[in-house]
């Protein structure tokens, strides 16, 4: 499977053990993943859900049942305490993407020329602060799985690897002081609230040299062998059904104080 087809997952997995194989367990990273699916048959399941993490370690959770931002670690509930707006904050915000999720999803399936059914529109942003001082960050989105548009946050363009990210790469690049903030956030903001983090979760959170990166390196490298087996299996299943379900129906013919995470949910593809 070539890297510019694998699922934007499998590469958020291989980045993280590309990560720890080359800056060590000083290093440390703060991410947010958002994924929004619109399917009619889905039942009781949430439809937008994000998940943050510091580290290795889930920290806050928002999904569209609930409609909270919510804390999953308990040193999370002393920056309620020190920051009494933080959660409304948090939530508001998350409620903002959401909605801007669902429009997104509705314009990409026109877009696409696909049928209703499963589809799914996925962000994932972050930051590292590694050993030697230096950090890193990374903005992007993904379409069924496949990565859409990328932040290059050096040249403060977005990289459309699809023709369909095409329109949205000309309307983003459109809004020059807009990727100025996404470049002060992934190397400032970003950063700053990783640290904040750090110091209310550092008996769990701080690694020491003890630790053993080449383990962890190959558990996760295992995890991704694993995950991709897993997901070869379901997207068979998935393309059989897809292909059950256009037989009986044709596809239609048309064509945002800063927050710890800052998720452009005024930003429209």
């Amino acid at each position: 499977m070539a890297v510019s087809s694998a699922p934007l997952w499998l590469l958020v997995l291989l980045a993280i053990a590309q990560w720890e194989s080359s800056v060590g367990a000083s290093s440390h990273s703060m991410k947010y993943f958002s994924t929004s699916i619109s399917d009619p048959s889905q039942g009781e399941q949430p439809h937008f859900v994000t998940l943050g993490y510091v580290d290795d370690q889930v920290f806050v959770h928002y999904d569209s049942h609930s409609q909270k931002m919510q804390p999953r670690v308990s040193w999370m509930e002393k920056v309620g305490k020190d920051n009494p707006q933080y959660w409304d904050r948090e939530t508001q915000r998350e409620r903002g993407v959401e909605e801007g999720f669902r429009v997104d999803l509705e314009t990409l399936r026109h877009r696409y020329n696909q049928s209703e059914g499963l589809h799914t529109w996925q962000q994932m942003l972050g930051c590292e602060l590694r050993g030697d001082g230096r950090k890193g960050g990374f903005w992007q989105y993904g379409y069924e799985g496949r990565t859409f548009i990328t932040f290059d946050k050096e040249t403060l363009t977005w990289v459309a690897p699809v023709p369909q990210a095409q329109i949205t790469q000309r309307k983003w690049d459109a809004l020059s002081p807009q990727n100025q903030y996404f470049k002060s956030y992934l190397e400032e903001i970003c950063i700053e609230w990783l640290e904040k983090y750090l110091s209310y979760g550092n008996e769990t959170l701080q690694r020491t040299e003890p630790t053993n990166s080449k383990s962890n390196l190959g558990l996760i490298i295992g995890c991704v062998v694993a995950a991709l087996v897993l997901a070869c299996a379901i997207a068979g299943i998935l393309v059989f059904f897809k292909k059950r379900q256009d037989d009986y129906k044709a596809a239609p013919t048309s064509d945002k104080g800063s927050s710890s995470s800052d998720q452009g949910s005024n930003q429209k593809v």
